[in-house]
């Protein structure tokens, strides 16, 4: 059986979450995802995030649309810029030192264009824009205060159980915070028993000026759970200040 990867990014280069799906598919998806990280992001101390979501999705061989909705805890002086960018320094939050907050964070929406670059439907070009809404709390660090979005291109191509990938993009991110680019490139191997295993390499330029961009490595397991189901346990390591120091990530795929 032919698989295809349909690749999602949850916390920018922060967990590569690679879901394999069989090709052909049209359904309705429910994600449930969580990440615990740690790192500096360019601040004196470092900032500890807890982030859990709830994801919503459509698919088909030729469009994806998610819609996630995180909750997200912090505790240092970080802001939370996105679903799919590392933590930036903080600009408008009113936290004091040592301070806890927590609370919903913005909205984010994703559509994706998959085009198949050959007749067996081997190699893939997604396209993928993302808008983010400033649902939270500014002054708590839970939103940029801002709308903000992203477009990127990911390309794949499937060599027997190996997938290969590649992509990039820009973000635009408004307010007081600068646009940047970002980039990844990686492998997974999926067994003909739906387990799939990778890891990637990821960029993203910082959001604040002064901060190094960030520079990590991510590697993942994903499961089938039944014939509608994956479990997903990803793990981060960061080369720069501007990417947590690690990070350690779970999924819930439903509809897979």
């Amino acid at each position: 059986m032919k698989i295809r990867l349909t690749l999602k990014l949850t916390l920018g280069c922060a967990g590569l979450a690679i879901l394999a799906a069989p090709a052909g598919f049209a359904q309705a998806t429910l994600a449930a995802s969580s990440e615990y990280s740690s790192g500096s992001y360019g601040e004196a101390t470092d900032t500890t995030l807890v982030y859990v979501a709830v994801t919503a999705g459509y698919a088909d061989d030729a469009w994806t649309f998610d819609a996630t909705l995180p909750w997200v805890e912090l505790d240092g002086p970080a802001t939370f810029i996105g679903t799919d960018a590392p933590l930036g320094r903080g600009t408008a939050t009113t936290r004091t030192p040592g301070e806890k907050v927590s609370g919903l964070a913005d909205l984010a929406l994703s559509l994706t264009r998959t085009f198949d670059l050959s007749a067996d439907g081997a190699t893939r070009l997604d396209l993928t824009g993302r808008v983010q809404l400033p649902t939270g709390d500014e002054e708590k660090g839970l939103s940029t205060g801002e709308a903000r979005g992203s477009l990127g291109l990911d390309l794949s191509r499937d060599v027997g159980d190996w997938t290969l990938f590649v992509g990039g993009g820009w973000r635009f991110n408004g307010g007081a915070y600068q646009d940047g680019g970002f980039g990844s490139a990686g492998l997974a191997w999926t067994g003909t028993n739906g387990v799939s295993i990778g890891a990637a390499y990821d960029w993203s330029e910082a959001s604040t000026v002064g901060v190094e961009a960030a520079s990590e490595v991510s590697a993942w397991v994903s499961l089938p759970m039944g014939e509608t189901a994956r479990f997903q346990l990803y793990g981060v390591a960061g080369f720069s200040e501007g990417s947590p120091d690690q990070a350690i990530g779970a999924r819930i795929l439903f509809g897979a």
